[in-house]
């Protein structure tokens, strides 16, 4: 399969029209990137030979997080979890230059391992950085189960987070009391959108620290 790059308007999508999302406005040319391209790029860019381009954004026209919120609250969960494969590749070739916000909220990759197949499991996930600690949340958009890197981390809490092109071994551990109601205020300050997915579900929405180690 390929992806097809619109520079000029701004969209990554798959030429069937599997869907489009955020990407930098480069020209005004469309880009079919193979996946054989995408690996050359990637070690381009790993061997320092190789830059993406900062995006430039037109704020005035970019979506709020309200419209984020009700989107993903919207998709069913097989589309979340497509969407955030497709994210993966798409941020590492980039170095977070491409699909590292949600809004105003910040996007970060976090590998887990997973708890049954004890195989390397990374999600693209939003975070609030707090001091040297990363905070992010299990909230799935508000669905009923929670995304699977939450009960991964529970089960084993040593994990990898890369921001943007650093790559740093954090443990994630579960807030809890005075300390969750902080971070949650903190993290909906960030981003609007916990509030609602809090109130879409019937559980409880894990915030979890991530600490270097």
């Amino acid at each position: 399969w390929q992806l097809k790059i619109n520079a000029s308007s701004g969209t990554i999508g798959s030429p069937a029209g599997y869907g489009q999302i955020a990407a930098t406005s480069v020209g005004g040319a469309d880009v079919k990137v193979s996946p054989l391209s995408m690996a050359l790029a990637a070690g381009l860019v790993q061997s320092g030979r190789w830059a993406p381009p900062a995006p430039r954004w037109d704020n005035q026209t970019m979506p709020s997080n309200r419209f984020y919120t009700r989107l993903s609250m919207r998709m069913p969960d097989s589309w979340l979890k497509a969407t955030g494969k497709l994210n993966v590749p798409v941020y590492r070739l980039s170095r977070g230059r491409l699909m590292s916000t949600v809004g105003t909220g910040p996007v970060l990759l976090l590998t887990s391992t997973g708890r049954r197949s004890g195989q390397k499991r990374t999600a693209p996930v939003l975070y609030l950085k707090d001091g040297e600690r990363f905070v992010v949340v299990g909230s799935n958009a508000g669905n009923a189960r929670a995304p699977a890197w939450s009960y991964n981390l529970k089960a084993n809490p040593d994990a990898e987070i890369e921001v943007r092109g650093d790559r740093r071994s954090v443990r994630a551990r579960v807030a809890e009391g005075e300390e969750r109601t902080e971070l949650w205020r903190k993290v909906n300050e960030m981003y609007e959108g916990f509030d609602r997915y809090d109130a879409n579900t019937a559980r409880e929405i894990a915030v979890f620290v991530l600490e270097p180690r």
